[in-house]
């Protein structure tokens, strides 16, 4: 509520850490979004057969593996690796797109990219192994309900 003080918010987005044993999923549990005039949340209130979803997490554009909690549903079925990969297909791409950045991960000299590659390995690696059950708790349905698998 303090930032409607400043701005009138009426969306919201989910966030938070992979290796947490929090999942903001579990707040609707208990509340309802809409609630609070929120308007949309873009993992229930996109429909990603129409919208396709892009995301750089791990430092590729095909880091789903390690990806835990920010995936959605979608019969789209791209597999680019590198920015330019993605740039090249541009002419391939749907009209609606929705991508989700970190721009935290993204390095600015080779030393910065190697070391943060070695890093986001071993996250990921960890992720994989270990925390992929609780990122799939939930199944995410295009009808905006989420329910338990």
């Amino acid at each position: 509520m303090i930032f409607r003080k400043y701005y009138p918010v009426k969306t919201i987005c989910m966030h938070g850490r992979a290796l947490s044993v929090f999942d903001n999923w579990d707040l609707w549990e208990k509340y309802n979004y809409k609630d609070f005039d929120i308007i949309a949340e873009p993992y229930l209130d996109v429909n990603y057969d129409e919208v396709l979803y892009l995301s750089d997490t791990s430092q590729c554009w095909n880091g789903g593996k390690a990806n835990l909690r920010d995936k959605v549903n979608s019969n789209y079925n791209f597999n680019f690796k590198t920015t330019y990969d993605t740039l090249n297909n541009l002419q391939i791409l749907p009209d609606k797109i929705l991508f989700t950045f970190h721009p935290d991960r993204w390095a600015s000299n080779e030393y910065e990219r190697l070391y943060l590659q070695v890093l986001i390995w071993f996250r990921n690696t960890a992720k994989i192994l270990y925390f992929n059950r609780r990122a799939n708790k939930y199944k995410i349905h295009n009808d905006n309900k989420i329910t338990d698998k």
